[in-house]
């Protein structure tokens, strides 16, 4: 754990490891007609990484923002559906295996 370094997911949550950044993902499904937000610790190498892809068909539009400093990717919107974590989860399966 990084001290008392938090970022915000639906609440603070505390960084650890390489999880060094508080980040969030924006993204869009299939020409904009489905939205996902994340946002919570990432680590420094995926701030960047902003593409559009297909993964198993579907295009997907993302852009991922990094900021230092406790809780500083508030949003006033706490929703981060599941759709989103699962696409969060596929990004850094696929950036990480890179």
């Amino acid at each position: 754990m990084l001290g008392d370094f938090k970022c915000n997911r639906s609440g603070p949550i505390p960084c650890e490891g390489s999880q060094t950044k508080c980040g969030s993902l924006e993204g869009f499904i299939e020409n904009g007609s489905r939205h996902f937000d994340f946002r919570g610790c990432v680590s420094e190498s995926i701030c960047s990484l902003n593409s559009t892809e297909v993964i198993f068909g579907i295009d997907l539009q993302k852009r991922f923002q990094c900021c230092d400093g406790n809780l500083c990717n508030r949003s006033s919107r706490t929703e981060t559906g599941a759709l989103g974590l699962i696409v969060l989860c596929l990004c850094l399966l696929i950036f990480n295996n890179n």
